[in-house]
C-alpha cells in the first residue's frame, strides 16, 4: 500500500487496516515512525480545534506503531528475529493505552481478547505498569479529566472515607444556634409550655443546678405527655428523662453516628470534660459536614491536624 494511502486512512480515520498490518509485522520501520508521529499530531489538532475525535482508537494505533518500531529497531541493531514484530506492536499498543487512559488492567484484557492467547501477558503487564507509573509521575491528571477541566467541568475530588469519618465533632458545631434544655426539677406544665414555644428538636438535654447534663428527653416522650393531660401533674422533667447520651467535641463523626444508630436517635448532645452542654449535633449537621469535606478535601486535613495538636 502506498505511503499516501497509509497516511490518509490512518490519520483521518480509525486506521484499522494499517493497524492490522502492523500487528502482522508487515509494515517497514519508516512508515510506522511516520504514522505514529502523524497520528499523534492529528489527534492533538482534532481535540485542540474542538472537532470530533476520540482517545481510545488513536491510543491503540499510536501504541502499535511505536511498539512495532521498537521491534524493528531491535531486529536491526541486536539482530533479533523478525517473527515477534507483531508481539512488539501488541505490547506497545497495550502500554500506550495504559499510559494515556490510565487503565492498565483493561489493556491487558483487550490484548488477551484480540490474540486469544496468554503468551504475552507477562511482558504486557510489565510494560503496562511501567507506562502507568511514568504517566502518573509526569502527569498526575488523567487525559479524560484534563479534557473535562479544559471544558470547564470539574469533578469532585476523592476524599478517603477514613478522612471523613475521623473529622472531629467540634468542627461541625454551630455555636450560633440556640439550644432548648430543661432543668431536672422543671414541672411538666412549664416543660410543655416551653416546648411548644421553641423550635423543635429531636432530643432535649436535661441539666442539673450546675448546668451539667444529667439526662435527655426525646420529642416522642413530650408528644405522648401532651396527649395524656392526666399525667402532667404527677411527674416532672427528672421523671421523664432517659440516661444522658452524649459525645465529646474531640470524638469523630463516626463515633456520633454509632451512638445515634445504637440508641435510635437523630440528634445527640455534645458536652465538655466537666459535663457542661456545648451544643447538639444531628444527622443534618453530619451530612452537611460530609458534603463540605468532599468539596474541600484540605479542610479534613486541617481539622485533623488541629485536633492532633
Amino acid at each position: 500500500m502506498p505511503w499516501t494511502v497509509h497516511i490518509h486512512y490512518s490519520c483521518t480515520g480509525g486506521g484499522y487496516t494499517t493497524l492490522g498490518e502492523a500487528l502482522n509485522g508487515a509494515l517497514p520501520l519508516r512508515i510506522m515512525l511516520v504514522l505514529c508521529a502523524m497520528k499523534l499530531a492529528a489527534t492533538v489538532f482534532s481535540y485542540s480545534s474542538g472537532g470530533a475525535g476520540g482517545i481510545f482508537a488513536p491510543s491503540l494505533f499510536i501504541g502499535a506503531m511505536l511498539g512495532g518500531s521498537i521491534g524493528s529497531l531491535a531486529h536491526r541493531f541486536i539482530h533479533s528475529s523478525t517473527d515477534p514484530l507483531g508481539a512488539f506492536a501488541l505490547v506497545g499498543m497495550g502500554s500506550v493505552f495504559a499510559g494515556i487512559i490510565r487503565a492498565p488492567i483493561t489493556s491487558v484484557l483487550i490484548v488477551v481478547e484480540m490474540t486469544g492467547s496468554y503468551s504475552l501477558i507477562l511482558p504486557l503487564m510489565i510494560a503496562n505498569m511501567t507506562s502507568y507509573i511514568i504517566a502518573r509521575r509526569f502527569s498526575p491528571m488523567p487525559i479524560y479529566e484534563a479534557l473535562l477541566d479544559q471544558d470547564g467541568i470539574h469533578l469532585a475530588p476523592h476524599v478517603p472515607p477514613d478522612a471523613v469519618e475521623s473529622m472531629p465533632i467540634s468542627s461541625m458545631l454551630n455555636h450560633d444556634t440556640a439550644i432548648l434544655s430543661f432543668a431536672a426539677s422543671m414541672c411538666t406544665d412549664e416543660l410543655l409550655r416551653v416546648w411548644h414555644e421553641h423550635r423543635p428538636q429531636d432530643v432535649y438535654p436535661v441539666l442539673n443546678d450546675d448546668q451539667h447534663l444529667v439526662g435527655i428527653i426525646g420529642a416522642d416522650e413530650l408528644s405522648l405527655l401532651s396527649s395524656e393531660p392526666k399525667l402532667v401533674p404527677l411527674i416532672n422533667a427528672a421523671d421523664l428523662m432517659q440516661a444522658p447520651l452524649s459525645v465529646r467535641p474531640q470524638d469523630s463523626l463516626r463515633s456520633a453516628l454509632d451512638v445515634m444508630v445504637a440508641h435510635g436517635v437523630r440528634e445527640i448532645p455534645v458536652i465538655d470534660e466537666l459535663g457542661s452542654l456545648i451544643g447538639l449535633v444531628d444527622e443534618a449537621t453530619l451530612a452537611k459536614a460530609y458534603l463540605r469535606i468532599r468539596s474541600t478535601p484540605g479542610e479534613a486535613d486541617g481539622a485533623l491536624e488541629s485536633v492532633s495538636k
